[in-house]
């Protein structure tokens, strides 16, 4: 007797990737928060006086990168000239 359906058993029993199968990588997000550090570093050399509120909606509007990614992420990332006291005071959230 044959069964109705000529599937095996590995057949019907693979129906997604397993934990030993490689994860696929999807850099975008990656892409994305550095293209924010990128635009929001030019935008702090035309504007330095910048504060840390509107530097987070320029990247909010300008940029595709999550806005949960700005404190922890894309602000420490850049690389602040420390040179006035209110820049220090926004770098170190002390404002």
């Amino acid at each position: 007797m044959m069964w109705p359906l000529q599937n095996s058993l590995a057949n019907i029993l693979d129906v997604g990737p397993s934990p030993a199968d490689p994860p696929e990588e999807d850099w975008a997000l990656l892409d994305e928060l550095a293209a924010a550090v990128a635009a929001l570093s030019e935008k702090l050399r035309a504007e330095p006086e910048l504060s840390r509120d509107e530097a987070m909606l320029f990247v909010k509007t300008e940029t595709n990168a999550p806005g949960v990614c700005f404190r922890s992420i894309v602000w420490p990332a850049l690389e602040i000239p420390l040179g006035s006291p209110s820049r220090i005071n926004s770098v170190l959230c002390l404002r």
